[in-house]
């Protein structure tokens, strides 16, 4: 049969739908904490989050398919915005639930 994916991409992907997503809540989490705006180098750090988690979703929603930068692209930025709001959600539930 058709194998699907390598394993150097299932890493990839796997990578992308854990390690970026707790990056992106603890980021979150530490400025929601500081009750300060956070710092271009936080939102730079939030955003690469972001578009590595929304990388990762999109590479499993289309794992059997050919891979190139043009079809990438469209399935980051729908994916993106998704992966934006769940992320800012669970911080910010993380922050209104922690122990005072």
């Amino acid at each position: 049969g058709k194998r699907a994916g390598t394993g150097a991409q299932w890493f990839e992907i796997a990578e992308g739908m854990m390690e970026a997503p707790w990056s992106a809540i603890l980021v979150l989490y530490a400025s929601f904490l500081t009750h300060q705006p956070p710092s271009v180098k936080f939102m730079g750090s939030f955003a690469a989050s972001i578009v590595t988690t929304a990388k990762a979703a999109d590479h499993f929603n289309r794992a059997d398919q050919a891979k190139s930068l043009s079809g990438a692209v469209p399935g980051i930025l729908k994916t993106a915005p998704e992966v934006t709001f769940r992320l800012v959600f669970i911080a910010l539930l993380a922050f209104l639930t922690r122990p005072f």
